[in-house]
Formats: structure tokens, C-alpha cells, sequence
């Protein structure tokens, strides 16, 4: 029920700011902000945790100079499913990971309405997946879009992931790769 709840809201919310952005694109331009804070949710692949992993996080960022941000997350991230993409299980989460990160951010606007972002996260995850420490340094370029008008936006993004982590058979010497989603609601000044 809560994941229902969860993704009703950020459907809602996440309408709501492309409705903002629409309206905001036809205003002149605000001055760009200063600061964000933003909570949201994540999902995606990794072979670290065997497969599928969702979580949330809290992030910041603060404007150094246009277009140039500091952007930090903290996150938590559990494994939620396994198998191959025709026999795929989907679980409750567990083995809870967490991770720091920290990087640069560009951030570029279309509109005061529209905006994009990419940069790049140094971090460190520790944790475990199926019993193995999964704890290592990791490499997260990301992109997405910054959506809405006035304080409160909505950022849909994709991450990329390259970890340190020990691979969970401990036979492949690759690091470990992973893909996800996120969507975060932020305020901004």
C-alpha cells in the first residue's frame, strides 16, 4: 500500500511541475537560485546487490558560479529483486546499503521552467547483498531534468554506477556496473 501511496504522489506531484514548467516558460526568466535540497527515490539495476535495488536519498546542491554546482547525496538502497529478465522475482527490500557521494553539477536552463542537469559523484557505498560485503569507493554520472516553477521542482534523472565493490561471486575482476532511475522533488532558493 505504501508503494502505491508513494507512486500516486509522485505521479501527482510530479504532473503538477510540468504543468509549473509549462507555465513558467512563457514568463520571463527568475533569477537563478542558489541552493536546493531535494528528497527522493531510487531504482534500478546493479550486480553488486544481484540485480534490483530501490531506495531513497537526500540531496543538495549549491551554485558556485553559473553553471556550476556542488552536488551531494546520501542515500539508502536495498535489494528488491533477482533472477533473469523471463524468471525475474520481486521481493520485499533487504540488505540495506547506504552510500555518500559528492561532485560537480552543470546545470543549464531552456526556460525558468525547464531546466537540465549532469555531473559527476565520487562516493562510498557500504553494505551487504546475499551475506557479501558489498562496501567500496564509486563513480556516479548522472543527467536528468529540473522541472517546475518557483521553489519546488521536480527531477527526474539517470544514473550510471562504476564501484570498487567486490562482485558478489567474487569471480568476475570487472568493476561492478549499474543503471537507475531516480525522481526527486526539491526546494529550491
Amino acid at each position: 500500500m505504501l508503494r502505491v501511496t508513494i507512486a500516486t504522489l509522485t505521479i501527482v506531484f510530479g504532473a503538477s511541475a510540468v504543468v509549473g514548467a509549462a507555465r513558467a516558460a512563457s514568463v520571463e526568466a527568475a533569477p537563478l537560485p542558489r541552493a536546493y535540497v531535494a528528497a527522493g527515490f531510487d531504482a534500478g539495476a546493479d550486480s553488486a546487490v544481484d540485480w534490483l535495488y530501490a531506495g531513497a536519498s537526500i540531496e543538495a546542491g549549491y551554485r558556485i558560479a553559473a553553471p556550476w554546482w556542488v552536488h551531494g547525496n546520501a542515500g539508502a538502497l536495498g535489494r528488491v529483486g533477482y533472477g533473469t529478465t523471463n524468471r525475474l522475482t520481486v521481493m520485499r527490500p533487504r540488505e540495506v546499503g547506504y552510500d555518500l557521494r559528492l561532485g560537480p553539477e552543470v546545470r543549464r536552463c531552456l526556460s525558468g521552467g525547464v531546466c537540465f542537469y549532469g555531473g559527476i559523484d565520487l562516493g562510498y557505498r557500504t553494505g551487504t547483498a546475499r551475506g557479501d560485503d558489498i562496501s567500496g569507493l564509486m563513480v556516479v554520472p548522472r543527467a536528468g531534468l529540473d522541472l517546475g516553477s518557483g521553489h519546488v521542482r521536480f527531477q527526474p534523472g539517470l544514473e550510471l554506477l562504476v564501484s570498487a565493490t567486490p562482485h558478489i561471486e567474487k569471480e568476475v575482476p570487472l568493476p561492478d556496473l549499474g543503471i537507475g532511475l531516480t525522481a526527486a522533488f526539491a526546494y529550491v532558493w
